[in-house]
């Protein structure tokens, strides 16, 4: 024997724009972080960029003797070693001070460390690094 066809069962037409409604609410903040996952994606090589320049000109400012380092330090502002911003390159200021571990003033000797210091007005990046003689 055969069944009528019950009209109590299937969906409603309110619980299917329900339905609709509840993936619509998920789907926005998803979509939303998949966009902002894409845009970070995006930046990465040009972040990735900028911090391979800061290295380089540390490593390049490490590289020199410690004599001219000392001839080249100038307090708070920046060195020859600078450099502006350039085929790529974010601006890469360099700033070269004699150490003071306590706070008090310390006279530029052959015996004193030196803080190098990388950094770009560009981005929130710096590099510091101290230097014996």
């Amino acid at each position: 024997m055969k069944r009528a066809a019950d009209p109590a069962t299937g969906f409603a037409y309110i619980e299917v724009l329900v339905a609709v409604l509840l993936l619509a609410l998920c789907a926005l903040p998803a979509a939303n972080a998949i966009q902002n996952g894409l845009a970070a994606a995006s930046a990465a090589p040009t972040r990735a960029k900028a911090l391979r320049c800061m290295r380089d000109k540390m490593e390049a400012v490490l590289a020199e003797p410690y004599d001219k380092l000392l001839a080249a330090q100038n307090g708070n502002q920046k060195t020859s070693y600078s450099e502006n911003a350039d085929g790529g390159c974010v601006e890469r200021r360099v700033y070269i001070d004699v150490y003071k571990q306590d706070g008090f003033g310390v006279t530029a000797s052959a015996t004193a460390l030196l803080r190098v210091d990388v950094v770009s007005p560009d981005t929130s990046y710096s590099f510091t690094s101290l230097v014996a003689p």
